[in-house]
């Protein structure tokens, strides 16, 4: 990167509440290159690691 952007690597972390059998967390890595200009920052790109949906669907969580 150069002097006015910054590879931001995050980790979105959700809990999900299956009643009786407690909460279920899924984790879903992402990466953001970030542009600075000054105090601002403003996101330019932005890269799930994996398909929300698919880990949902895959989990149980969404219907097939």
């Amino acid at each position: 990167m150069d002097d006015r952007h910054v590879m931001v690597r995050a980790e979105w972390r959700m809990q999900f509440d299956r009643g009786l059998d407690g909460l279920e967390e899924v984790r879903l890595p992402s990466t953001f290159i970030v542009h600075r200009s000054g105090e601002a920052l403003r996101i330019v790109f932005y890269l799930t690691h994996e398909n929300l949906m698919t880990v949902l669907r895959d989990r149980g969580l969404l219907p097939p």
